[in-house]
């Protein structure tokens, strides 16, 4: 069975309103890495529904544009889930929890002062070489940090340094990702692991190393890349969750034996027949994909809080071709 824990959950059904608005494009006031967000984003299958999937809706937010604001763009407050997303490039993005645990983060370079940007981002630009970052607040006070090259000039290495509280330290995972665990190895933040992409969709090598308290995104681009790339990292609270892509004959067992253990929860009480509904449901997915276009079950799990409300643990649906999976 194929596991794949994505970046940040997917939301197959949301179209490109997240993105960037395009009047701004039209009036000739967009940005560069604007327009790489709008130019990768419209070229990879899924990334779209990823990325508006993920953010933080603008309502929930604060943003400041005045030249002498010390917060760009803030969410939540003292006591809660927060957010900080600094005017200064010198200071750390600050990613609060309620019962204080918190999480820094600083990005590389020295850019220029953050502007908003997009309605629930905020740009900083050279931050490298022919690269800028766009940082986007996410729905549970967490940051996704896009990192946008703009040609083969920029470096293929960009250096997170974080600041955490005593003794929180840096985990890397197998699967890519890196969490911040605490002094008993509890998961208290996650690092999705990174994805990058090209102008034309394309996929680019990329991983994590870590150092301390030190995070390096490592983005091989090469003489192949179309320019630009946009890139991870994104950092996020909670419990470790993800999506589960079920090949095409997975996808028929579920349809064929789900049945079964439906029966058999709707047997055990209410407890039960909250079970029994949620596997009817997966096995209904199952049944409705469509072998003939090539469609899958997926399973996304995890309780994932999102800004007021707890998600379900248990949603199922259909993919295609998904976060570098293929229905096959």
């Amino acid at each position: 069975m194929k596991l794949r824990i994505c970046a940040s959950l997917l939301a197959a059904t949301l179209a490109l309103g997240g993105l960037p608005s395009t009047a701004a494009a039209d009036g000739g006031d967009t940005t560069r890495a604007e327009e790489a967000f709008k130019t990768v984003a419209g070229q990879v299958s899924g990334l779209a529904a990823l990325l508006n999937g993920t953010a933080a809706d603008a309502t929930a937010l604060t943003i400041d544009e005045s030249d002498k604001a010390d917060k760009v763009l803030s969410m939540g407050s003292d006591g809660s889930d927060a957010l900080s997303l600094p005017a200064d490039p010198a200071e750390p993005i600050l990613m609060n929890r309620e019962g204080g645990t918190s999480v820094g983060v600083a990005l590389p370079g020295t850019p220029d002062r953050g502007k908003p940007v997009g309605g629930n981002m905020v740009l900083f630009e050279d931050i490298a070489k022919d690269t800028d970052a766009l940082v986007q607040a996410q729905t549970d006070a967490g940051v996704r940090v896009l990192t946008v090259i703009n040609s083969a000039q920029a470096p293929t290495e960009f250096d997170y340094n974080l600041k955490l509280d005593d003794g929180h330290k840096l985990r890397s995972l197998q699967d890519g990702r890196v969490v911040i665990v605490d002094g008993d190895d509890i998961v208290l933040s996650i690092i999705e692991a990174p994805w990058a992409y090209d102008a034309q969709g394309n996929a680019v090598a990329v991983n994590y190393t870590t150092s301390d308290d030190a995070l390096t995104l490592n983005v091989l681009h090469d003489d192949s890349t179309v320019y630009p790339v946009l890139a991870d990292p994104v950092f996020k609270w909670g419990i470790i969750s993800g999506t589960m892509y079920l090949d095409r004959q997975e996808t028929r067992n579920i349809a064929v034996a789900g049945v079964v253990p439906a029966a058999v929860f709707a047997l055990a009480g209410p407890f039960g027949w909250y079970l029994a509904l949620s596997v009817a449901e997966m096995v209904a997915w199952a049944w409705t994909a469509n072998a003939s276009d090539g469609t899958c079950l997926k399973l996304k799990f995890g309780w994932q809080w999102n800004w007021g409300r707890l998600n379900r643990f248990f949603e199922p649906g259909h993919y295609q071709d998904e976060a570098g999976v293929r229905c096959s």
